[in-house]
């Protein structure tokens, strides 16, 4: 059976040491850490110590992603971007953290593909070939820039994650999930309204998982990266959002989905611990289906 872990769903009201507990209490098997910083935690109520006490592994960590399209620049901006990089891969191998997740672009932005992007790449993997850390480089915007990496550079060191949600956003034509599922090695498993990148729960878009579980049949441990209960922004007028969340499973049920002019708020009958437990039921309807598959 797959284990099913994720990473920390943010909480402003509620402590590292709440969230984590709140997460093995409702079963999850395993954790991500959400960024390097996590894995230097070592407060006694921090992430690392939490994790360690409530024996919740910490299965991969995402790496820093700001500025990484600054790669496939000239200039020493991009340099700097390399040398974060193989920083942080030292910081999660010291925290015993063997995998983890890198962009090859960041935002919106489709930076010009362009061999200083893929060079700075392959110094990067280099990096992490020689020190036995495993990049699952992530589906995100630009798919020409993510085929630069499997299609022109060749290490144990280079895997795929697969976000669910960028593919269902981005490239929902495609099967990237197909084409590289023998690499995969993470899953970001998440929802949205196929326009908005909105990380909501599995089922409660527009992504067609009965699609997408075959190709997850192989992974023994599925990641759950969702953003969580509360408001969002968009930069469109109301009707529009309108005409794009009416292919969410959730839309029309204001329990779960309201807008209000540009905002969005999601999940609002559910406190922490109830949005939990509505992923937890979604993580095990999917891996379900996966096992059906």
């Amino acid at each position: 059976m797959q284990a099913l872990g994720l990473y920390r769903v943010k909480n402003d009201q509620l402590s590292i040491s709440e969230i984590l507990h709140l997460i093995k209490k409702t079963g999850f098997d395993f954790i991500a850490a959400s960024s390097p910083a996590q894995l230097e935690d070592n407060a006694p109520n921090g992430f690392m110590q939490t994790a360690k006490r409530l024996n919740l592994p910490i299965d991969n960590v995402h790496l820093s992603g700001p500025r990484t399209s600054t790669i496939w620049y000239p200039g020493s901006e991009g340099d700097q971007i390399v040398e974060r990089y193989c920083r942080e891969i030292d910081i999660s191998l010291n925290a015993g953290v063997r995998q983890g997740v890198v962009h090859v672009t960041w935002g919106l932005e489709t930076p010009p593909l362009n061999d200083l992007g893929v060079e700075r790449l392959k110094r990067i993997i280099a990096h992490a070939e020689k020190t036995g850390f495993v990049i699952g480089f992530e589906n995100s915007v630009s798919l020409p820039h993510y085929e630069a990496v499997f299609d022109h550079i060749q290490s144990e060191a280079v895997r795929f994650t697969f976000d669910s949600g960028h593919w269902n956003e981005f490239c929902r034509e495609t099967d990237i999930y197909r084409r590289y599922n023998e690499l995969m090695t993470i899953t970001h498993l998440n929802d949205n309204d196929g326009v908005h990148d909105m990380h909501v729960i599995p089922f409660d878009g527009c992504c067609d998982f009965k699609l997408l579980a075959p190709h997850l049949k192989r992974m023994d441990r599925l990641t759950f990266e969702v953003s969580g209960l509360g408001t969002r922004r968009y930069p469109q007028e109301e009707k529009v959002l309108h005409e794009n969340m009416q292919r969410m499973a959730i839309y029309g049920n204001e329990d779960f989905l309201k807008i209000r002019g540009s905002e969005v708020e999601l999940y609002t009958c559910l406190d922490y611990e109830g949005y939990l437990d509505r992923l937890m039921q979604a993580a095990k309807k999917l891996r379900k289906m996966i096992e059906e598959a």
